[in-house]
């Protein structure tokens, strides 16, 4: 009798075992069906929902981006034929959650849209929404450009339903125009309303969009009635009175709806483009605002807007400048010289690329050439904005002139001439910037400590590679930007400030110009022996004790075309 009550009571022990075993079993299951459903992709909208090729189709939803390296995303298109896009081709039109792809040319019809999940766990499909394929398209609209106010055709198929056509809009907005009389199945006729300018044109109907072409609505032609001023030198701003110069642009990045060109006579014989007032209240439908170019000779000024030129041409006399002393400099695509003779500041756009410009550029005054990375190549222009050559490939991370030759530092620290000639290697270990001081045969730097978080300044000797810590244990600082060596002084950007100190480390490092915002491309004049830095968008001089602090040029007042200010050098 013990016995079997022993046993009950085993069993009734491993009962309860077992059953909460089962009961984490299913709680896990529970929870990998959680997480499962976590990740599976919904889609929550579809637009247009009757669409035809060459349209943009959104979809948007969630979990339409997936970062498991084996997870693959496949669109798939069920209906009169059967469509599918995945792996690369349909992650280049996935962003944040939306995905927008031109709608390929499938037979018309109804079309069921979803989406799968492929990875180590199975498929994971999403739900199910519907569009419509529609044989709606555009073919030929004529005339081929025309102003605001004139009637064009819009033919093709399917366009009997269209209730409106949009036309582009300023600020990416649309401008509507009814139909002049019911529209019939292969044609459209309506009349181009105000504010349309050149852009892709949409044809609206009761339930649908449907993207049509591009249209170039065109501009009377342009005419100049004034000019600010006829006798002038490069540099020097004019402004140009009229009509039919196109609208204004709405901010300083937005491009003009209508290409605008101002073309002056070149010492060459050929025509050279002045440089543009990125101000938007200086560039209306009756004004334009220019530079006049280096390189510009007297000659006659011809306006261009949308490639059609004005039928007037005023006569200017052009003064040619001579450049001792400026500084070259770049923003985004740009590069940029000014001549800053006399205190007086002219600035000329030397070169404008689609290309990448970053890191340093530096001004020879020399070989009057100026240096700065491309595309990740050394290259060079003349200071009259010719002969754009490729130095090297690589990029550099500063410039130096030392015995009539330019030489570059490079990504991974050794220091080469234009020529190819390599002088040095530098250590590479975190270090946050280098000065070189090939006049005395060291280089001195900046490291963080990465155990600590603090920096120290250590110099380095060219030719025997000896390096030797000069100043320790620095606060962190939100990165120090620019080190410099003038005078036996290290000069460098340090928390808000520009400091001082002997390169030899004996004497304690001094403030010389305090409380500034973020300071960055700290650089000497050696003409004149100050200290320049930028700092809030604004160039500042100062004595190298930090007094009679100036402002040598404000990138907004004194360079309204520029978008800003990266890095510069002076000559």
């Amino acid at each position: 009798m013990k016995s079997n009550i022993s046993l009950f009571a085993s069993c009734h022990k491993w009962g309860g075992f077992f059953s909460l075993l089962l009961l984490m079993t299913i709680m896990s299951a529970a929870c990998l069906k959680s997480k499962d459903l976590e990740f599976t992709p919904h889609i929550s909208h579809i637009s247009p929902n009757a669409v035809a090729k060459g349209a943009t189709l959104l979809i948007r939803g969630e979990n339409f981006v997936f970062s498991n390296a084996t997870t693959t995303v496949k669109l798939t298109m069920e209906g009169p034929q059967l469509y599918e896009l995945d792996g690369v081709s349909l992650l280049s039109y996935v962003k944040n959650n939306e995905i927008r792809f031109p709608m390929p040319e499938l037979q018309p019809g109804m079309y069921s849209v979803y989406l799968t999940v492929l990875d180590r766990q199975g498929n994971r499909r999403s739900n199910t929404v519907h569009i419509q394929v529609l044989e709606v398209g555009v073919s030929e609209i004529s005339p081929e450009r025309a102003v605001a106010g004139t009637e064009i055709t819009i033919r093709g198929t399917a366009l009997k339903n269209t209730t409106k056509v949009l036309f582009t809009g300023l600020n990416y907005q649309q401008v509507e125009a009814i139909p002049v009389v019911p529209p019939t199945n292969e044609e459209i006729r309506v009349v181009i309303p105000q504010g349309a300018i050149p852009g892709p044109i949409s044809l609206s109907a009761a339930n649908f969009i449907i993207q049509g072409p591009e249209y170039h609505v065109a501009l009377p032609a342009p005419a100049i009635l004034d000019i600010s001023g006829t006798n002038l030198k490069p540099g020097d701003k004019i402004s140009i009175s009229g009509a039919n110069f196109g609208p204004a642009k709405p901010n300083d990045w937005t491009p003009y709806p209508y290409s605008r060109r101002v073309l002056f006579q070149a010492e060459n014989g050929g025509q050279v483009e002045g440089i543009l007032s990125n101000a938007p209240d200086e560039n209306t439908d009756t004004k334009t605002t220019v530079y006049v170019p280096l390189g510009a000779t007297s000659g006659p000024l011809e306006l261009e807007i949308d490639g059609i030129k004005a039928s007037n041409s005023p006569q200017l006399t052009i003064t040619p400048v001579q450049i001792n002393h400026g500084m070259a400099f770049y923003d985004n695509n740009n590069v940029y010289l000014a001549a800053m003779e006399n205190g007086a500041s002219r600035f000329f756009k030397l070169f404008s690329s689609s290309g990448f410009i970053a890191q340093a550029i530096h001004a020879d005054p020399q070989s009057r050439k100026i240096y700065f990375n491309l595309d990740n190549e050394v290259s060079s222009i003349t200071f009259d904005g010719s002969d754009l050559t490729t130095v090297a490939s690589g990029s550099a991370s500063k410039f130096y002139n030392y015995r009539n030759k330019v030489y570059y530092l490079t990504s991974d620290k050794r220091v080469i001439s234009t020529e190819g000639e390599q002088i040095a290697q530098l250590p590479d270990n975190d270090v946050l910037n280098y000065e070189l001081d090939l006049g005395t045969g060291f280089a001195y730097g900046v490291r963080i400590d990465y155990n600590t978080g603090m920096n120290k300044i250590f110099r380095v000797n060219l030719e025997t590679g000896e390096e030797r810590a000069i100043y320790q244990d620095l606060a962190p600082a939100m990165g120090i930007e620019d080190i410099r060596v003038h005078n036996n002084q290290i000069y460098l950007n340090y928390r808000n400030s520009i400091v001082t100190a002997r390169i030899d480390g004996t004497g304690p490092i001094e403030t010389v110009v305090p409380d500034l915002q973020y300071a960055a491309n700290l650089t000497i004049d050696l003409r004149s022996n100050r200290l320049v830095f930028i700092d809030g968008g604004v160039i500042y001089s100062s004595a190298l004790d930090g007094s009679d602090k100036r402002i040598v040029f404000n990138t907004q007042s004194d360079h309204p075309f520029l978008s800003g200010l990266y890095s510069y050098s002076l000559f």
